[in-house]
């Protein structure tokens, strides 16, 4: 609530990190599968923005600003050269409401392809650990896109049951 990021010890329970500044809400906080790196995104709609850090020194690495007005979603490509994230956006009537799907170098801080969805709520994001395929849901769909071209490959429904969570295997 109030955007500070706390990173403690799991085997200690001491903690490693205190009171990073980022802003008021986060979102899709991710971790480079190497510990380099972490990313977190802000909700706050005055400043949507990621934010890169290194979580052993608590240094800011880069700020990525996104031109969605909130973000609700990010993971770290399993490299930890590729930002995915998504965020809502509504029309001018303030009627409709679609999610955004970009993808961004992490490295640069340029945004890469967007896809436009027309799934609302599309709130939780995962790569492939090969890094083909990105997995999307909602609380009752998941959306299966290939990572490069953007293509939906997949839609899953599950019948009016909700997804808590969605994640791929190793293999």
């Amino acid at each position: 609530k109030d955007g500070t990021i706390n990173i403690w010890d799991l085997r200690s329970g001491g903690e490693i990190l205190h009171t990073l500044k980022h802003g008021r809400w986060l979102r899709g906080v991710a971790f480079a599968p190497d510990g380099t790196l972490f990313s977190a995104g802000d909700l706050t709609l005055a400043s949507s923005c990621f934010k890169l850090w290194n979580p052993k020194t608590g240094g800011l690495s880069k700020t990525i600003t996104n031109s969605m007005p909130e973000i609700l979603a990010a993971c770290l490509s399993p490299d930890g050269k590729t930002i995915a994230s998504c965020g809502a956006r509504v029309s001018e009537n303030g009627k409709t409401m679609w999610t955004d799907l970009t993808l961004w170098n992490a490295v640069t801080a340029k945004s890469g392809s967007t896809v436009t969805t027309n799934f609302f709520n599309l709130d939780r994001l995962s790569f492939c650990p090969d890094q083909d395929y990105l997995l999307g849901t909602t609380q009752s769909e998941a959306f299966l896109w290939h990572s490069r071209s953007g293509k939906l490959e997949r839609t899953h429904n599950e019948g009016g049951r909700w997804f808590s969570a969605a994640a791929f295997s190793p293999d």
